[in-house]
């Protein structure tokens, strides 16, 4: 997703820098990287979300404490109500890190 991010950069920005005389590192550390940044920290939003997942499954699957480990448990106790609250928990914080990262990517990125 970086690679394709880096990619996408215009290739007008490049020569342009390269015509007015600047170096391959001031074109990947000026040029490049600040064009392709608001694609990768969108990758990386969407990332987070997948990770999230991952992390609940594997607590879900061998852990003996978190938030998946509560739901099994609860699961197993017929207790409906705190298998919805961790259900509900979960949203709710994957929901708050996507908006942290749309925050983020406001205001460091102004230009995209």
């Amino acid at each position: 997703m970086v690679a394709a991010a880096t990619k996408s950069v215009q290739s007008e920005l490049i020569d342009v820098s390269y015509t007015l005389g600047t170096t391959k590192a001031n074109v990947l550390w000026h040029v490049i990287l600040p064009a392709s940044m608001p694609s990768i920290m969108s990758s990386l939003r969407m990332i987070l979300g997948w990770t999230w997942t991952y992390i609940i499954v594997t607590e879900l699957v061998g852990a003996s404490s978190g938030i998946g480990y509560v739901i099994i448990q609860s699961q197993r106790m017929l207790n409906t109500a705190n298998i919805f609250v961790g259900i509900l928990v979960i949203g709710l914080i994957g929901l708050i890190f996507d908006y942290i990262f749309k925050w983020l990517t406001k205001l460091l990125f102004p230009w995209s």
